[in-house]
């Protein structure tokens, strides 16, 4: 991600990404379904979950400055991105955003 945002190479596919994993550590799947999140920062992911949603979730989110470091919450163009694709995700369904790319 950084290579690209630091390159101006194409990276808009990869917010999605990002966003799908933000919804993955949500523990629970697009029918209500249990996902095992098997992950050593579970427990923080679960506190963010459960104290945040939609683009307040996406910015805690990304605050775990072990995972996306300083730099990232910090660019604007990839937090308006994944903050898009995380909405997309969670109102259309991955299915429907993955067809749109």
């Amino acid at each position: 991600m950084r290579l690209h945002l630091q390159n101006g190479g194409s990276w808009r596919h990869l917010a999605l990404g990002v966003a799908g994993w933000m919804r993955y550590t949500q523990g629970v799947d697009e029918q209500g379904n249990a996902i095992d999140v098997v992950d050593p920062m579970l427990a923080e992911f679960q506190k963010i979950n459960a104290q945040y949603q939609g683009a307040d979730r996406v910015k805690a989110l990304l605050g775990l400055s072990g995972i996306f470091a300083d730099d990232l919450p910090q660019n604007a163009d990839f937090v308006g991105a994944v903050t898009t694709a995380y909405q997309q995700l969670c109102e259309r369904g991955a299915r429907e955003c993955v067809a749109a790319l």
